[in-house]
């Protein structure tokens, strides 16, 4: 189904609620930008959370380091980074 026809059928705005409630875990991306600016096009920041993966594919602190200064370098503003990197997940589990 193209999109024209999932709107046109009345699908999309369905489909669209449903997205926002859930939580994506950005760890899982390898710490490959693309994917994160990606991911940030078509998910609400509120439901992004770079939090644990396992198996983890990164394995090595510097990897780590990279990446979190790659979402820190982000052009969004600092509240939604500062989400991103924990409140979004202090808020899902109300901690």
């Amino acid at each position: 189904m193209t999109l024209r026809e999932f709107e046109e059928f009345g699908y999309k705005q369905y489909f669209d609620k449903l997205l926002d409630r859930i939580y994506f875990d950005m760890a899982g991306t390898g710490g490959w930008m693309p994917e994160v600016n990606h991911a940030l096009s078509v998910i609400q920041p509120e439901r992004l959370a770079f939090a644990s993966d396992y198996p983890h594919e990164m394995i090595r602190p510097a990897d780590y380091k990279t990446y979190l200064e790659g979402i820190k370098s982000l052009d969004i503003p600092e509240s939604v980074k500062k989400n991103i990197l924990g409140e979004n997940i202090r808020t899902l589990f109300k901690v």
